[in-house]
């Protein structure tokens, strides 16, 4: 009986069955998913996070531009060349008698250009969609210019997919 004891005793040391060594892997790669998931769902939330951030800061520089380039218009509001509905670009006679026009470049850029030179309002890394809306003229009875609205598509295209945002501004002409 103490022989047969320690034989039991000696294939129990052996080592691990077959049985729980396929539970321990599978509940292993169970577990490696489930982080690798988590860290994946991560890294993508930072990432449109980041994306977003960076497009909103950049949207706003664009409309602060745009704005100070409307304040600083003639004032006549008859100095204000609207599209007719919406359109891609306006013009105006400037307070020092020249003339800019805020135009907005499908995919590319939105620009102002002026006598003074060219001016980019968007940066390299920052795409600009859907121009054919980017402006709108509000008239009063007389047909005078009152508020200029500016409605942007911008965005980041590439990588995980094309992620765009749309940004309005209402500027009341003075």
């Amino acid at each position: 009986m103490i022989r047969n004891l320690k034989l039991e005793i000696r294939n129990f040391s052996r080592g691990f069955t077959l049985i729980e060594m396929v539970v321990v892997l599978g509940i292993s790669v169970i577990l490696m998913t489930a982080v690798g998931g988590v860290m994946t769902s991560s890294f993508k939330a930072k990432n449109s996070t980041l994306v977003r951030e960076i497009v909103q800061n950049e949207a706003k520089l664009v409309m602060d531009q745009l704005k100070k380039n409307v304040f600083d218009a003639g004032v006549n509001t008859d100095d204000f060349f609207c599209p007719i509905g919406v359109g891609t670009s306006i013009s105006f006679n400037t307070k020092s008698d020249g003339k800019t026009y805020l135009t907005c470049y499908e995919g590319v850029k939105i620009a102002s250009e002026s006598a003074n030179g060219d001016f980019l309002l968007t940066n390299s890394g920052v795409s600009v969609r859907n121009c054919d809306s980017f402006v709108t003229c509000q008239k009063n009875s007389d047909l005078k210019v009152m508020r200029v609205d500016f409605n942007l598509d911008m965005g980041i295209t590439g990588g995980t997919g094309d992620q765009f945002w749309t940004f309005v501004s209402k500027v009341t002409v003075r």
